[in-house]
């Protein structure tokens, strides 16, 4: 009943990962957001269209990217081209992989820590995916605070949280900066605030 309330933000996907002068396609084009929030933690909802499951490498696999410095925004540019040199801002990232289906955390210079199994993990960071009829869903539940030093600390109802999302289908090939991304949005605009404590949601 939460989420039938919830906003929903739809986000078309895109891809500029050049290899031999040639885009590489990348085939989820569109996600669906929605995400829950309290005092303490954030959930988040992910649906998405891939026609097949990959728990195997390469994997099935989906990060959360926010900006830990706000200022450092107009460095950034658009997710697509993330990371374009070594000049460019840390992501705090929360990365969930089809293989260990579970959460890892960190405020990273690329994506690549993550996938290797290197980001943070912890109890009240987790992950919870259910693969049916081509269709992937995703509850994703992290602490506001983060589990990570220098983390996002989120409060979507006090001014700009500039969130996004990547995509990697693994039955693609996609790996790394090959993957599909969303434009930044705000988070502000899809998250709603419970009443009171969730104490879990149903996939």
């Amino acid at each position: 009943a939460q989420w039938q309330a919830a906003p929903r933000a739809d986000l078309r996907l895109s891809s500029t990962f050049y290899q031999e002068g040639k885009v590489l396609p990348t085939r989820v084009n569109a996600i669906s957001v929605q995400a829950l929030y309290n005092e303490k933690e954030i959930l988040f909802r992910l649906s998405w269209h891939d026609r097949v499951e990959n728990r195997q490498s390469p994997v099935d696999a989906v990060a959360l990217a926010l900006l830990p410095d706000l200022r450092t925004k107009w460095r950034t540019g658009s997710l697509r081209g993330w990371p374009a040199n070594s000049e460019v801002p840390n992501f705090d990232l929360t990365y969930w992989s089809a293989e260990r289906n579970s959460v890892q955390q960190g405020v990273v210079p690329s994506v690549e820590p993550l996938e290797a199994g290197k980001g943070a993990a912890d109890p009240r960071l987790t992950g919870e995916a259910a693969y049916q009829d081509g269709e992937w869903t995703l509850l994703v539940r992290r602490p506001l605070a983060g589990v990570v030093d220098q983390a996002v600390r989120l409060d979507p109802s006090q001014g700009e949280v500039p969130f996004g999302v990547m995509v990697w289908e693994g039955g693609n090939g996609e790996r790394g900066r090959h993957r599909a991304n969303s434009r930044w949005v705000d988070l502000a605009f899809i998250a709603k605030k419970l009443a009171e404590q969730s104490h879990g949601e149903d996939l």
